[in-house]
């Protein structure tokens, strides 16, 4: 026997539940991680203070009008606010202060900082531990 929608709905209310609890606990996490204001998130999604408020309660979700300017002005692509980790790498402040400095090198000196990584890293003495 064929299901109905009817019969779908609960699970994709679920879903949805699931989901926008989802996206309120990595917006939450996001903000924290960036030391964003209430205030500055509401400027930069165009909305009130009271709506940033609300988005980060969990009371209302951000909608698809302001997921990809908020996840532009977090520095977070927008499957990471959706809860699609394993396709996103979060890069460190000194990872981006690293970056930052090494693409304001020429060629020449990224050549060179390139081998002083390589030399770095063979060395053994700069290596994480392992997790």
């Amino acid at each position: 026997m064929k299901e109905t929608s009817a019969e779908h709905r609960p699970k994709a209310d679920d879903e949805i539940t699931a989901l926008r609890s989802v996206i309120c606990d990595n917006l939450n996490r996001f903000v924290d991680e960036r030391g964003v204001a209430v205030g500055e998130l509401a400027a930069a999604g165009g909305v009130t203070r009271r709506a940033a408020v609300k988005w980060l309660s969990g009371e209302s979700c951000i909608d698809v009008n302001h997921i990809k300017v908020v996840c532009d002005f977090l520095e977070v692509p927008v499957h990471a606010l959706l809860g699609e980790e394993s396709s996103y790498t979060e890069v460190s402040l000194a990872g981006r202060s690293a970056l930052e400095l090494f693409e304001s090198l020429d060629e020449n000196g990224q050549a060179k900082a390139i081998g002083y990584m390589e030399d770095l890293a063979a060395s053994g003495r700069y290596r994480r531990a392992a997790s």
